[in-house]
């Protein structure tokens, strides 16, 4: 039972190092307008290709879109 102690906290750890290495040096103010124009990127790509796609399909989507924008 103490093993899932140890990989909850290496989890949490692993997430709060992705957290960090993505925040430095930002402002909150450019974290949410860079959260805003992913999500509109999204919302956007959806509306395109409703019916969806499989992984590959939708990371090809996702690829075009962000060169276009």
């Amino acid at each position: 039972m103490l093993i899932y102690g140890y990989i909850i906290y290496l989890l949490l750890l692993a997430i709060l190092w992705v957290f960090f290495t993505r925040v430095r040096g930002k402002t909150l103010e450019q974290l949410f307008d860079q959260s805003a124009v992913e999500h509109h990127q999204i919302i956007e790509l959806h509306r395109k290709h409703p019916a969806g796609g499989d992984w590959q399909e939708f990371n090809n989507w996702l690829a075009v879109e962000k060169s276009d924008s």
